[in-house]
């Protein structure tokens, strides 16, 4: 059974929320490290964009991520993002390798790309133009279960495909970002940030 990684992008106010952020975080993060079916867990701070921090964290499979949000700790996660001025981001995806061979890069560009069609998962990933001067890339679609644990469970989100590229610095990822972004809008809808990752 594959792995899930959860991103979650909670934008805040200012500073003071950030710092008050990372209180909450720290008053959960025993707790959270020691839940049943955490691989690996990562707090980041989103360069680019409105002032915001992100979370990846990385389950053995998809049922270990959906109990996780029954937690206490999963709610704790929850009223973070309800506290954020604007909507949090929310998504789940089965990656094509381990988040940890990038996680701790210097810059992590997480790009989602919505198909602006009905497409063939299986060969979507080769139409994806490659990064110049990336480290390394991981790529997927999102997992089945894709809801925020606040969403309704009659709501539903269309099938996204995210791509996480890690960068040596900035430049790199400029130079990169210029070269790869017209291709990417040809394939659908794009939201793209970077975001530096440190483990929690």
């Amino acid at each position: 059974m594959p792995q899930v990684t959860e991103l979650v992008w909670v934008p805040l106010k200012s500073n003071e929320d950030r710092n008050a952020a990372k209180r909450q975080l720290a008053s959960v993060r025993d707790q959270h490290l020691s839940q049943p079916g955490l691989v690996a867990s990562y707090k980041g701070y989103v360069l680019s964009g409105p002032n915001a921090v992100e979370f990846a964290n990385v389950w053995e499979s998809e049922e270990a991520y959906n109990a996780s949000h029954e937690s206490q700790v999963g709610e704790g996660f929850k009223s973070l993002a309800d506290s954020s001025p604007h909507q949090a981001k929310h998504r789940a995806v089965v990656l094509d390798g381990a988040l940890e061979t990038l996680a701790t890069a210097r810059v992590v560009q997480v790009t989602t790309v919505t198909p602006s069609q009905s497409v063939h998962k299986a060969g979507f990933s080769s139409q994806v133009p490659r990064f110049p001067k990336a480290h390394t890339t991981l790529q997927g679609w999102t997992a089945e279960n894709n809801q925020h644990p606040s969403a309704s469970s009659k709501s539903s989100k269309p099938a996204s495909f995210t791509v996480l590229t890690a960068y040596g610095d900035l430049d790199d990822y400029f130079q990169a970002a210029a070269a790869t972004n017209s291709q990417l809008g040809a394939l659908g809808d794009v939201e793209a940030h970077v975001t530096v990752f440190e483990k929690m």
